[in-house]
């Protein structure tokens, strides 16, 4: 199975999660199966309150904790890395990962990626700091009539959903 990644770039609040998520839901609707990558700048994950138990054994030292239910496992990792995270998504049948954040890491300089901006601005700043990447689309937050960017197709979501999915699936 030949494994489709693509980076999404973007400062905070420019779309990328709402942009991974309806991206995911259009594949997963069409039978595909999607993993996301994200990177979270806080040295600790708060867990929601459906994991209020499995938190608490985290705060407790545990470095391992497996919260399974009826139809979902999770695994919770202490002291983990881009490299180990990478090896268990390599363990999961997947058609697509999506990967949010990690905008300088070099490793991610060889896939296509999706722009994400707020404004005309910032997609052109983007464009130019990740010029020598393979560009697909801007998209994300920003509210602008202008059909491209830089000769970079500029999609607006939810209308050019299925545009963005057949370049991503590319």
């Amino acid at each position: 199975m030949l494994l489709i990644a693509v980076h999404f770039l973007g400062y905070k609040n420019s779309g990328k999660t709402t942009t991974i998520q309806q991206l995911t839901s259009h594949f997963v609707a069409h039978g595909k199966r999607v993993g996301v990558l994200k990177h979270i700048h806080k040295e600790k994950l708060e867990l929601s309150a459906r994991f209020k138990d499995t938190q608490r054994f985290l705060d407790a030292g545990a470095q391992t904790v497996c919260a399974l239910s009826r139809n979902e496992l999770v695994f919770y990792l202490r002291e983990r890395t881009l490299d180990d995270a990478l090896e268990l998504l390599k363990s999961f049948p997947l058609d697509f990962l999506f990967i949010e954040g990690y905008s300088t890491n070099e490793r991610f300089f060889g896939i296509k990626c999706v722009v994400c901006a707020k404004s005309v601005d910032e997609a052109i700043s983007l464009i130019d700091i990740h010029r020598q990447r393979k560009i697909l689309a801007v998209t994300g937050a920003l509210r602008s009539k202008t059909n491209d960017i830089k000769g970079i197709p500029v999609l607006k979501l939810p209308r050019d959903l299925e545009r963005l999915a057949q370049l991503v699936a590319s």
